[in-house]
């Protein structure tokens, strides 16, 4: 049967599940790879130049060794960017949720009810580029984050706005209905 046959939802409308916002890793993150990557494409390149500009004797070896270096630096951008793109961190009105990978997906979830403390981590460095990491606590978890937002643009704001849906939680909250052990979407 479906809603629009007459049975009741067990959340009015006002009361659904929202999307707050999507988050993604800051690229500062991923600076050590993109420069190595770029070095590596850029000498590779550099390498076949002056190989078929004949200032390096050309040979096989010599355009295979430029070519590995093309090929390697462009993957390692490859990869920190599609790592960086395929992390997902997510905050709606009912939980906080993490989404990784694009073959091998993890997914966790943690409705506000079950979260104990809301803390931020960066080093100095990270303070300087404005990005951290919030880890969220559940008392399932203890002292071990059960979610960390990694390397995510003012992590002091993005802890704020988690902390302040935890605080106005009401009573009973709207998901009762969800089972909390189902795996997120």
């Amino acid at each position: 049967m479906s809603a629009g046959d007459g049975e009741t939802s067990p959340v009015t409308p006002a009361q659904r599940e929202k999307l707050v916002m999507i988050l993604h890793p800051r690229r500062v993150g991923y600076l050590f790879h993109y420069v190595v990557g770029v070095a590596l494409f850029v000498i590779g390149l550099l390498f076949n130049i002056m190989s078929a500009a004949h200032f390096l004797p050309y040979q096989f070896i010599s355009w295979l060794i430029g070519l590995v270096g093309i090929v390697t630096g462009w993957l390692i951008v490859a990869w920190a960017e599609l790592h960086r793109r395929s992390s997902w961190y997510i905050i709606t009105t009912w939980n906080v949720r993490v989404r990784r990978g694009i073959i091998w997906k993890e997914k966790k979830r943690v409705f506000y009810d079950d979260i104990t403390d809301v803390r931020t981590t960066s080093d100095p460095e990270e303070r300087i580029a404005q990005m951290g990491d919030v880890e969220v606590y559940t008392a399932h978890d203890g002292d071990t984050p059960t979610i960390v937002f990694e390397d995510v643009r003012y992590p002091n704001g993005v802890a704020e706005i988690v902390r302040r849906f935890v605080r106005t939680m009401g009573d009973p909250v709207p998901w009762a209905h969800i089972d909390k052990s189902q795996e997120p979407l």
